[in-house]
């Protein structure tokens, strides 16, 4: 081997600088070998690792542009081939073919054509790499300037500087600065990464991943979502939730701002299918290490009815932990958002919020299972057994307060529920019902708490 290829292979990843790449690799003649050289290194360094792809894309170009030049002469030549011939030696099944075949797709001549020039067909699977591993580059520039890929502080160090004895803390411990090296995520899937960056709440990073990569992710949009840990309040990633269109009643697409508006020709399709059937596998070692993805992706908008149906399950997960607050603050997001038909769970979780944080407790007794609060609990009550769980711990001086400020409003909801209900039907509400299940409880209650109460809702 030459003595100048030999200076490049003994190279460190360490020792290779932007300047190192122009003065011993660029001049290099054999493309093919610069090209799986550039395809061959992942560096540490971002500026360095820009400066070799973009080396390994110039040397590419040219077979693109050689290959995109053949095909179309290929397709432009017509009844000049003879199509027939050319379907049966790139099939090779040494059949006769009926003069009224059909004549080649333009799949098959591309095959063809990446058949016939072994080192161009080469070069471009080497394009696709190298294209993919630039936008990636790009981004993880970005993220790092950002400073979005950091930890998350911890909510304590907020309160450090009043503590009286902070000066005489231990220094904390640093924590890495972010989760990945530009080797990881260069040859990590970007689902992954991006579910990764939703798992550990770094939003800021997984919007940009969003912008950046829309068209790799958006299949997989809500599998990324459901990563974010359910305890999260939506307020820190309601920009990433979907939007229903009020006009469509459909989703709205994302914004997209990608590092290339145009795509490159490698990356149409029918090109990547061609160059997975052609042997793009002549470099195994250059594919990412693709974690699994989801099994059923989601490539097209949907329905207004069909967000809502994600938003119910995904309030249903946050409701299973008992987190009766970020379950209604999520609704209330999603109101915000325009996503129909959830009026219904945003009452009941209004309601159960004032069971939970508003209703009295019981000061000398420690909260148990039967504290424990949940919309599947809720929905199993009835309004008699709703009232008794409200007043529990009513004492005969809150009572009064207790029913205006807890049970009234329940009450309300449920007229205003059967109303709706009723509203088409030739059955008339029967006024006063409700108040019938605050009557009960009243005599039901002891005396002390029904002598204490001097105003009764009318």
């Amino acid at each position: 081997m030459d003595e100048e290829y030999q200076r490049w292979i003994d190279l460190s990843n360490d020792d290779i600088t932007p300047d190192i790449i122009r003065d011993i690799l660029f001049p290099l003649e054999d493309e093919l070998w610069v090209s799986a050289a550039c395809a061959d290194r992942i560096l540490s360094d971002v500026e360095a690792q820009t400066a070799l792809l973009e080396l390994g894309l110039l040397r590419t170009s040219r077979a693109s542009e050689k290959i995109q030049a053949d095909f179309e002469d290929f397709v432009n030549a017509g009844d000049d081939s003879d199509p027939e011939q050319q379907f049966d030696e790139d099939n090779d099944n040494g059949k006769e073919q009926d003069a009224e075949h059909a004549r080649p797709t333009e799949s098959d001549l591309l095959k063809r054509v990446l058949n016939e020039d072994d080192t161009s067909r080469k070069l471009l699977g080497l394009r696709a790499v190298l294209i993919q591993r630039l936008d990636l580059t790009r981004t993880y520039g970005e993220l790092l300037a950002s400073g979005s890929l950091n930890p998350r502080p911890d909510g304590n160090e907020q309160l450090e500087d009043d503590d009286p004895w902070g000066e005489e803390r231990l220094p904390p411990v640093s924590l890495p600065g972010s989760p990945w090296s530009l080797s990881d995520f260069l040859t990590t899937d970007i689902v992954h990464s991006a579910r990764l960056c939703a798992s550990t709440q770094r939003f800021t990073a997984l919007k940009t991943l969003f912008t950046r990569h829309l068209h790799d992710l958006f299949p997989f949009r809500f599998h990324i979502l459901e990563s974010i840990p359910a305890h999260v309040s939506p307020v820190e990633y309601v920009d990433l939730l979907p939007t229903c269109n009020f006009s469509t009643l459909q989703e709205e697409a994302r914004l997209s701002h990608p590092w290339r508006e145009v795509p490159d020709w490698v990356e149409q399709p029918q090109v990547r299918i061609a160059l997975a059937d052609t042997g793009i596998e002549d470099f195994p070692q250059f594919e990412t290490n693709t974690v699994e993805r989801p099994s059923n992706p989601q490539p097209e908008l949907l329905s207004g009815a069909e967000l809502t149906g994600w938003f119910k399950r995904r309030i249903e997960a946050i409701d299973t932990l008992g987190l009766v607050d970020i379950a209604l603050s999520f609704v209330q997001h999603a109101a915000a958002l325009a996503i129909p038909d959830l009026d219904s769970e945003g009452e009941e979780l209004t309601l159960l919020a004032r069971l939970v944080y508003d209703a009295p407790i019981s000061e000398g007794k420690p909260l148990g299972i039967s504290d424990d609060w949940n919309l599947s609990r809720w929905r199993s009550m009835d309004p008699p057994a709703v009232i008794r769980a409200y007043l529990a711990h009513s004492t005969p001086e809150t009572i009064a307060a207790d029913i205006r400020r807890l049970v009234v409003p329940y009450l309300f909801v449920l007229d205003a529920r059967r109303q709706r209900e009723q509203l088409n039907s030739s059955t008339q509400t029967e006024q006063g019902q409700s108040d019938e299940f605050l009557y009960g409880w009243i005599l039901n209650a002891s005396l002390d708490l029904t002598a204490s109460m001097r105003i009764l809702p009318a």
